[in-house]
């Protein structure tokens, strides 16, 4: 999932499809399903674990701002999304960006969409009192439990492939 530079994200797929993107942990595994084919799989490290959004935000405030490493970090980024199977290829998406009014077009793009019978993802950035705004499924946010699981396997997936992240760079793909 990604934002860039303030910019708002929605996905959208229909509900119930078997096309729609999952993501999960079974059995010591992350795996990133679209329909039945299996993208990525790799074995869970036992490193860092959340349990709130007070620590998923001390472990964000743990990653560098800006990258010490040289080189093409566009081209880094694209690797990175290849290991998860280019997830933001596997779905539609409507990339809302300007300088102003990108908030509000943002959720009422997600409040039609959501309303015509699509399961929408609404990704906004920045947030403002709490990380959870940012991630929001058919116009509510993610319970704190389920939050922490998705940035625990996620944590797991980038130690277990060695992959260092800027907060930025985090926050897209994640």
């Amino acid at each position: 999932m990604a934002t860039w530079e303030w910019a708002l994200f929605i996905f959208i797929s229909q509900r119930n499809s078997p096309e729609t993107s999952k993501a999960g942990y079974k059995g010591g595994y992350l795996f990133y399903k679209r329909g039945s084919t299996l993208l990525v799989s790799c074995s869970i490290l036992d490193h860092m674990t959340v349990k709130s959004f007070e620590e998923v935000e001390h472990y964000l405030s743990l990653l560098p701002t800006i990258s010490q490493a040289s080189g093409d970090r566009l081209a880094y980024i694209k690797q990175v999304l290849a290991l998860f199977g280019d997830p933001q290829n596997a779905i539609p998406a409507i990339h809302i960006a300007g300088t102003s009014g990108k908030g509000s077009t943002a959720y009422y793009a997600s409040s039609l969409l959501c309303e015509s019978g699509y399961s929408v993802g609404l990704l906004v950035s920045p947030h403002v009192t709490s990380i959870a705004e940012r991630t929001q499924i058919d116009g509510g946010l993610l319970a704190e439990e389920e939050y922490c699981r998705y940035s625990n396997d996620f944590i797991h997936a980038l130690e277990a492939h060695r992959i260092t992240l800027t907060y930025l760079e985090f926050m897209t793909i994640f």
